[in-house]
């Protein structure tokens, strides 16, 4: 899709507000939030989606009282920083509503037993269980909290909160469209970038062409900024940090990934990827995109709630398929990863 497309750009647009309004109608205007489950890990896509909550959230007139990770959660500390009768607390949205990743669960797990006087609201997530034992628990700990709010990212998760979880739930784009369009980091030096995840959600089809380009993923920590190197040196002294240094720390970290992962998808005149905030931010720095999905269906999922219509043909039914039309496009073949038929 070209840079400049009315399509891409409406797209952005609309999904960009939709996430806003929803934020705004579970975040009343001057509260004070917790907000939960800060990515500690090199993820790119879980740092935008960081990112495009705090946008949200300074959209909605909210202000972040208190954050943590898994590692950094403490309910009492959460309690000094954000009151029961007038705060909220978030759960950082994504892609692990289920068991996929049973840390992100354990979590959620305590927050929904722990602090029952608060609202709770589960930022836009996707849905998998592979047990039928851990739904239950989910279930169970969602009918006992008397204010927790659901928030989906796709239909196919909806169909499995209202059905299986039996709770009412909001339906919500990534909150990653809360960034809005963003530039380019960088001119194209290679024809195809492809951003290949090989974990558990990794690629649906085993076929995996000979002449394939290098296979590149981003999970894992950039080179740490300065504001990095000197905090570690500062915790490594003992020297306690505040809170409020804390939260501002969770950004810039989340900044500097978000800002690694731009540069290595700029690389490219086209993106090939099975992620599905490759998907995502490769469409807010406009870059032509063709996607495949994971094992769990989760992009085909979310494409087809909020994309189908306005960006029918970057979804593919194979990664081989992906990169036949990738290589098309910067042949300066028909490929138009828009208009192109499925």
């Amino acid at each position: 899709m070209p840079e400049g497309s009315p399509g891409r750009l409406a797209a952005i647009t609309e999904l960009g507000r939709r996430v806003r309004t929803e934020v705004a109608a579970v975040v009343p205007r001057g509260t004070r939030v917790a907000l939960l489950d800060f990515p500690e890990y090199g993820n790119v896509g879980d740092s935008l989606i960081w990112l495009g909550q705090l946008a949200a959230l300074r959209a909605a007139g909210a202000s972040v009282g208190y954050a943590a990770g898994v590692s950094t959660y403490d309910p009492q500390a959460l309690r000094r920083s954000v009151s029961p009768g007038s705060g909220v607390v978030l759960l950082s949205g994504g892609g692990n509503f289920g068991d996929l990743w049973p840390v992100h669960g354990e979590l959620r797990n305590r927050v929904l037993s722990e602090l029952t006087d608060f609202p709770v609201v589960q930022l836009p997530q996707s849905i998998h269980f592979s047990d039928i034992r851990n739904l239950e628990t989910a279930r169970s700990l969602i009918r006992a909290h008397p204010a927790f709010t659901l928030m989906i990212r796709d239909e196919a998760s909806r169909a499995t909160a209202e059905e299986r979880l039996e709770h009412p739930v909001v339906l919500c784009p990534d909150v990653a469209f809360a960034l809005g369009p963003m530039a380019r980091a960088g001119e194209p030096q290679i024809p195809i970038v492809l951003l290949s995840r090989d974990d558990k959600e990794g690629p649906s089809d085993s076929g995996r062409p000979a002449d394939e380009p290098p296979r590149v993923d981003w999970v894992d920590e950039p080179a740490p900024s300065l504001v990095d190197r000197l905090a570690e040196r500062w915790k490594r002294a003992g020297g306690p940090i505040s809170l409020p240094a804390r939260i501002r720390l969770f950004r810039h970290r989340a900044e500097h990934r978000v800002r690694h992962g731009a540069r290595l998808l700029s690389r490219g005149q086209a993106v090939v990827t099975n992620r599905l905030h490759g998907m995502i931010l490769s469409m807010l720095m406009g870059i032509p995109h063709f996607v495949s999905d994971t094992r769990q269906g989760k992009i085909g999922a979310f494409h087809g709630t909020w994309l189908a219509t306005s960006m029918p043909g970057v979804m593919c039914g194979s990664e081989r398929d992906a990169l036949r039309r990738a290589r098309e496009l910067t042949a300066g073949g028909s490929g138009d990863p828009v208009h192109a038929a499925r």
